[in-house]
């Protein structure tokens, strides 16, 4: 069964939040690892933050101005804060996990510039901007002082249970083929987001779902998977910069033009004056500009299918403040800005940036499964159907969070129970391609999933387009047990085997995601349905829950976590609903 490692504390997952946790655990004087299948401090999603030009890290204004930033907003609370984000996540927020994410965030901050983390600007009056480099750097100084370990080039494969608590985690030594057993108290998962299910994307190809498949696999609930945000404005073309979020960041700051294929702006044809203040200045502008960009795609999309991001009218004047604002545009982006700078467009469209939805935790970040935690992006419930905050504030918090409890529970747990024959099990599982007689390649397969997603579970949705998806996922399910082909039979890096690894845990994530959203008929945040467009709160304020169940999967409701702000009634369409929170918000945050 190959290598075996004890610890106390398992992390899974090297970003910000695998990071945090890991930190906090070892400060709780568990003994405590770090799993990684890239490089520990340059892998997930935690380096693309920004578009690499900067980190943003938020609290509320007054605690930024307490900090010594006088052009925060001093009159600014965690109150206005946290009225704002369940607003904004259209009431499906958990809002005992907001309270903690407003109240926590001050620290968190406070403890980064501590840590040496240089602070470049103020974001907005309640985000400062770091570079994400340096914030790994700082904290990887942390987990050295700590004492974590930490393995690179290692896949979790699945997690280990018995006697109904987690056990560990089952390994894959990416370079050598060799299993590793991992024996753990508590594990904690910070793997981020499934981005790479899609074939556009913003985010890093290492980001395939992995904590949300195999926390479902054990027996863990997973919360409103339909929530799915896309980024306007992610560049297309040239191929050179595909992926890249400078456009989206230059647009939200008030610089470039959006033009359709005939170089004619289009925003206006989608909303009324109202709406389109709500896109251009507030915190909705990734959910209303995407949808504009969809239908304008559809309509009068460029070559490659996509719409113009220009600068052509701007002077050098203000490409010279741009680079006085965003100094990493320079350092990693100064093709691209002398491009517009020449008068030439990019190509972009809307990429998948951000999962609402994800592993339900609880307030202490434990899963449904005993000694199962869970940490940032592959969780669900803080942002409800629409994320408004940082993500990177969101790691730092929960990261913290889950790896303190993660810690308590270790230290009051016993052993867990033998697992060598689950481990068996997991084994004989991961290894069937090997003795499978098959014809499909797994290349062949993730590509057709890929389109699949793109096609039917982006940001407009219908029933059926997603009653599509449902029925080729159950075909693809038997083709994973039965007709794959491996070219080879080495387990030293088989890059299609390792497809294989990863198609199981995508198939599952989409799975979850698709029948959530079939599931949920009306339009709420980043889940938009053209057969049910409009916002419903009499049926569908609810959160959609999913678990394994035998050979398929078990959907259920569970009720918003409401503390402090009130549920709304009533159905509106989807565009009046989203002015009707507008207003309430500004009127409710008047003093």
């Amino acid at each position: 069964m190959g290598q075996q490692r004890t610890v106390d504390v398992l992390i899974i997952g090297s970003g910000g939040a695998g990071l945090r946790a890991a930190i906090e655990a070892a400060r709780a004087g568990c003994s405590t690892l770090v799993l990684c299948k890239g490089r520990v401090d340059r892998s997930g999603a935690t380096l693309l933050a920004g578009a690499n030009i900067s980190a943003d890290v938020e609290c509320d204004g007054r605690s930024l101005y307490d900090m010594g930033f006088p052009e925060a907003g001093r009159d600014d609370s965690k109150e206005a804060w946290f009225q704002e984000i369940v607003h904004q996540g259209m009431h499906l927020n958990n809002q005992k996990l907001v309270q903690i994410y407003v109240d926590d965030a001050p620290d968190r901050v406070r403890e980064l510039i501590e840590w040496g983390v240089k602070v470049y600007r103020l974001e907005s009056e309640r985000g400062i901007s770091v570079s994400s480099r340096e914030l790994l750097d700082a904290m990887m100084r942390q987990v050295r002082a700590a004492g974590v370990q930490w393995e690179s080039d290692v896949a979790a494969v699945d997690l280990l249970v018995a006697d109904g608590r987690v056990a560990g985690a089952l390994g894959l030594h990416l370079y050598t083929g060799e299993f590793v057993t991992y024996r753990a108290r508590s594990v904690v998962l910070a793997t981020g987001g499934w981005h790479s299910l899609y074939p556009f994307t913003s985010g890093g190809t290492d980001l395939t779902g992995d904590g949300q498949a195999m926390a479902c696999r054990a027996g863990a609930q997973l919360i409103n998977m339909e929530m799915v945000t896309f980024c306007p404005n992610t560049v297309l073309e040239p191929r050179r910069y595909r992926g890249s979020i400078v456009p989206y960041c230059l647009h939200t700051s008030g610089y470039g033009h959006l033009l359709n294929r005939k170089g004619e702006e289009f925003l206006h044809r989608y909303f009324d004056p109202e709406i389109l203040d709500l896109a251009l200045h507030t915190e909705w502008n990734k959910l209303l500009v995407s949808f504009a960009e969809f239908r304008e795609i559809e309509r009068e999309g460029t070559e490659h299918g996509g719409v113009y991001f220009s600068m052509k009218h701007c002077p050098n004047e203000v490409f010279d403040t741009v680079q006085r604002e965003m100094p990493g545009l320079k350092q990693f982006y100064q093709g691209m800005i002398s491009r517009m700078q020449d008068g030439y467009a990019l190509e972009v469209a809307p990429g998948t940036e951000y999962f609402e939805g994800g592993i339900k935790v609880d307030e202490r970040y434990q899963t449904t499964v005993p000694g199962l935690f869970a940490a940032g992006e592959c969780t669900g419930g803080t942002f409800g159907a629409n994320r408004v905050s940082a993500a990177t504030t969101e790691m730092l918090v929960l990261g913290c969070r889950a790896g303190r409890h993660a810690a308590q529970f270790a230290r009051s747990a016993g052993p867990a129970a033998e697992v060598d024959r689950e481990v068996r099990r997991l084994v004989e599982l991961a290894e069937a391609p090997f003795r499978q007689p098959g014809a499909t390649p797994p290349g062949e397969l993730r590509r057709e999933l890929g389109e699949m997603a793109a096609r039917h579970v982006s940001l407009i949705r219908t029933g059926e387009g997603l009653a599509q998806v449902q029925e080729r996922l159950r075909g693809m399910r038997r083709q994973l047990e039965t007709d794959l082909a491996l070219a080879q039979d080495t387990r030293i890096y088989n890059q299609e085997w390792l497809d294989y690894l990863v198609l199981r845990n995508l198939v599952d994530v989409l799975d979850m995601s698709s029948g959530s959203a079939a599931l949920r008929r009306e339009s709420r945040g980043v889940h938009y349905r053209e057969d049910h467009p409009y916002t419903d709160d009499d049926h569908w304020l609810k959160c959609i829950t999913v678990a394994k169940e035998g050979p398929g999967l078990r959907y259920g409701f569970d009720p918003v976590v409401a503390t402090r702000v009130a549920l709304p009634s009533g159905r509106a369409p989807y565009h009046d609903y989203i002015k009707h929170l507008a207003a309430q918000y500004v009127q409710e945050a008047e003093p």
